[in-house]
């Protein structure tokens, strides 16, 4: 019995270091691609839509992220940056600057909403998340 609850533990602490990886690896991504746009004007062509279907599809899987640690604002945040991202792409694909650009403002909102709401300054520069911290030291 002991071997099966160690099992199930180690499991358990693998599947949470992957959730949290994954999650790290998201934000990374979306940092890296947001400041290669913010550079680009206008804010149209493949690279743009690409950009905004990887947000979209990353967004997604942070809806369900969101969802299993039952934080309802950051799912709706998580939902409201999906649809600015599926606009930027959408724009950018039929090459209407205006609403690209606009699209791009309100994805960029809904990053610095969660942001200001859940996300903390270390000393050291780097930043955290407290509700995973806290998931983290369980």
């Amino acid at each position: 019995m002991k071997k099966i609850v160690i099992a199930v533990l180690i499991s358990a602490a693998g599947v949470w270091a992957q959730d949290h990886a994954q999650f790290d690896a998201w934000m990374k991504s979306i940092d890296t691609t947001m400041k290669t746009l913010q550079k680009m004007e206008p804010k149209t062509g493949p690279q743009v839509v690409s950009a905004g279907e990887r947000f979209g599809a990353i967004y997604e899987q942070m809806i369900h992220f969101w969802k299993e640690r039952g934080l309802a604002d950051a799912v709706k945040i998580s939902m409201e940056g999906k649809a600015a991202a599926n606009q930027l792409a959408t724009a950018a694909y039929a090459g209407n600057a205006q609403e690209a650009a606009a699209a791009f403002k309100a994805f960029g909102a809904t990053c610095r909403g969660c942001h200001t709401k859940y996300r903390v300054k270390r000393p050291d520069g780097s930043s955290t998340f407290p509700p995973l911290y806290q998931e983290r030291k369980r």
